[in-house]
């Protein structure tokens, strides 16, 4: 097992052998492309993929549907549209996005936490979730006033 801090705030002193819900959707070879174009932390504004851009008419709307995440800042929230697509959360050195357990991980989620249901579901499970270690603060602070 990887042995990071962020591991370790995640996991505490488990080992994992398997690791469920890392499991990539499907990208269309343009998507891909897009992706492996633009460099991290630019959106569907950025130059290096406007030959290529399928919403570029209404670019004041859809200037977040492609975004890169950056690998040294806190990423963008998560939300459950990831269940349609994960555009908006292009994982930062992979021309793919995100995949759920990575969301998951963005969450606080630990890694032995298992999502059930299709795919699109784990998605959607983990946007719609309030961070794991967010809930434990905040009921923390509301049972000391109990």
């Amino acid at each position: 097992y990887p042995d990071t801090d962020f591991y370790h705030f995640i996991n505490g002193d488990k080992q994992l052998s398997i690791l469920y819900n890392h499991k990539n959707r499907y990208n269309n070879p343009r998507d891909v492309e897009i992706y492996s174009r633009l460099p991290q932390g630019t959106n569907s504004l950025h130059p290096s993929i406007a030959d290529i851009m399928p919403y570029s008419r209404r670019n004041a709307i859809f200037k977040d549907k492609y975004f890169k995440l950056q690998e040294d800042r806190i990423c963008k929230t998560i939300t459950s549209h990831m269940r349609y697509d994960c555009n908006m959360y292009i994982h930062p050195w992979y021309s793919r996005g995100l995949s759920p357990r990575e969301a998951a991980r963005i969450q606080t989620f630990p890694d032995d936490f298992i999502f059930y249901g299709a795919q699109n579901m784990w998605y959607a499970q983990i946007g719609n979730a309030v961070p794991v270690k967010l809930a434990y603060a905040i009921g923390t602070a509301i049972a000391s006033f109990l």
